[in-house]
């Protein structure tokens, strides 16, 4: 999620696309390999003036789907 395209991280194309183009309002994103750069880069998105809540989630060892199924509540 962080190579960049154009000057932005695909992460950021990723969230500005969920948020212009499907009206996603809050987005969670999973972090473990690199986290304290994904914060980095979360924070950059969040002062950019995006439209959305975007909080960043610690993974476990537990696998991918038990991180996401933890989201539910």
């Amino acid at each position: 999620p962080l190579f960049s395209i154009e000057s932005k991280s695909i992460l950021a194309h990723n969230i500005d696309l969920m948020v212009k183009k499907m009206g996603v309002e809050k987005i969670y994103v999973l972090v473990g390999h690199l986290k304290e750069r994904v914060i980095g880069e979360i924070e950059k998105i969040r002062y950019s003036g995006i439209k959305a809540a975007i909080e960043h989630v610690e993974w476990t060892t537990k696998g991918l789907a038990s991180d996401i199924a933890s989201l539910e509540s």
